[in-house]
């Protein structure tokens, strides 16, 4: 608007009949020099204006940021950065890349913020952080060497380090930066897991245990630090340790709490008559499979606990033992119309037995986990209805059985330490934990990720017969 009023005035003179031509060069400068300082004043008057917008976009980042909401956080820390770029708020973008899994921005966006803090720790170490998410060894390495070199306490850059040397083999000095962590960190948790599988590569099954456990006095109920101390305990051979273990990491999982019962309660109620029929079933099994007759008695709680199975408390309509050759080790038909469900269980399953003992718990496991996985035959035939209409993909539908079969594992696991360790117990037997899934993966991503071979089970074996099914049409 002044500028406006500048040259408004300039004309009005001009059209008035004034001759600006005589203007002296001294009145010219003059007016030079008004309409300068006219100019500065505007700019100075719209650059509050330009910041402020900034700082909003900028506060706009923060508030979805904090409500996870990190691709609209993105567009407002740009927006802010356009406007006014600041050191500050690339930091903030890039933690929204990181938090989306775009490590590649992050690293530019802290590479950006660096270069106004060259050697600025917490930078440094977040983007070596970044780049050992990108597996880029080397460069991480640099990064968490500088940020220590300014700030030799600064945990992320040391944990990070310690990651970084554990991947490429540098065992001993790995080891150095984790004994320094443990002493002077508030949660040195990250730095004794890593120590932990340090110890257990080895074969130091101790120290690799008392890693374990450190880290989960400083996280109490820490299901990773349950975890692989477990399986430190399976490898050092001590089984029992291993059951204790498995028995606290089921009770610190949210899905898990409080065992078999409350994993899985009973559905239904058996009637007598379907009582007396699931016992049949029982019996032949045991005729055609005398190992499963060992150790049980009719007063047993497994025994009781087979019989109900069959008897029908999962599905309605009970579950046959079928006698017919089976090509694995043990498999199952799931319920369908108006035939019943079935289990089939190899003879010469256990023929690796080296004792009676191992023998039974070998057949039994199979079993259970047989039970267990037809308890979710109502979400198999919803599957197999997806398939049938192609609304859901090959590899998509081969993830969801696999799902069920993780939560069948998980449930035999639970089951287990629920029955059958206090079975074996009062019976005086060993409990095989390899035999009930206590190594299984704690989440499934993990659990599918060691299925890579796709020319064998599962992916083979499922996607042909998804490929059977789709071809029937809905």
């Amino acid at each position: 608007m002044l500028l406006g009023i500048v040259f408004r005035n300039h004309f009005l003179c001009r059209d008035s009949g004034f001759d600006t031509t005589h203007i002296c060069f001294r009145d010219y400068g003059r007016l030079s020099r008004s309409f300068v300082m006219v100019l500065q004043f505007v700019l100075c008057a719209c650059a509050p204006i330009v910041a402020e917008d900034a700082s909003t976009a900028a506060r706009q980042g923060d508030r979805l940021s904090s409500q996870r909401r990190y691709k609209a956080a993105i567009v407002s820390y740009s927006r802010s950065l356009e406007l006014a770029p600041d050191e500050d708020v690339f930091v903030k973008r890039s933690n929204a890349y990181s938090s989306l899994g775009d490590f590649r921005a992050a690293i530019d966006d802290l590479t950006s913020a660096l270069e106004s803090k060259h050697n600025y720790a917490p930078l440094l170490a977040e983007r070596a952080r970044c780049r050992l998410e990108m597996k880029d060894l080397d460069a991480a390495l640099n990064d968490c060497n500088r940020a220590i070199a300014s700030d030799r306490y600064n945990q992320t850059a040391l944990e990070t380090r310690l990651r970084v040397l554990y991947r490429r083999g540098s065992y001993a000095s790995a080891l150095e930066d984790g004994k320094a962590l443990a002493l002077f960190s508030d949660n040195p948790h990250a730095a004794l897991i890593t120590m932990g599988h340090i110890y257990r590569m080895q074969g130091d099954w101790i120290s690799a245990i008392m890693a374990y456990d450190r880290a989960v006095l400083f996280n109490r109920g820490d299901r990773e630090g349950l975890y692989f101390a477990m399986l430190a305990m399976l490898d050092g051979g001590d089984n029992k340790g291993a059951i204790s273990r498995c028995s606290d990491l089921i009770l610190y999982n949210p899905e898990q709490g409080g065992g078999y019962a409350r994993l899985w309660p009973y559905r239904r109620v058996v009637t007598a008559d379907e009582l007396t029929r699931g016992e049949r079933q029982i019996k032949a099994l045991c005729h055609d499979i005398p190992a499963l007759s060992y150790y049980t008695r009719p007063e047993d709680d497994i025994y009781i606990f087979l019989v109900r199975k069959f008897a029908g408390e999962d599905i309605v309509g009970g579950v046959l033992w079928d006698a017919r050759v089976c090509a694995s080790d043990a498999e199952h038909d799931p319920p369908y119309r108006n035939r019943s469900a079935r289990i089939r269980l190899r003879h010469g399953s256990a023929e690796a037995a080296t004792s009676k003992e191992e023998e039974f718990e070998k057949y039994l496991s199979l079993l259970v986990f047989e039970l267990h996985n037809l308890q979710s035959h109502r979400r198999y035939h919803e599957l197999a209805t997806l398939a049938r209409s192609g609304d859901i993909s090959k590899m998509g539908f081969i993830r969801e059985v696999m799902r069920l079969e993780f939560e069948a594992l998980r449930r035999v696991r639970a089951w287990c330490l629920d029955m059958y360790v206090p079975f074996a117990s009062k019976k005086g037997m060993r409990v095989r934990p390899n035999l009930w899934n206590m190594e299984l993966e704690l989440e499934f991503d993990e659990f599918i990720a060691r299925f890579s071979n796709e020319d064998d089970y599962p992916w083979s074996y499922f996607g042909d017969y998804y490929d059977e099914v789709k071809s029937q049409g809905p």
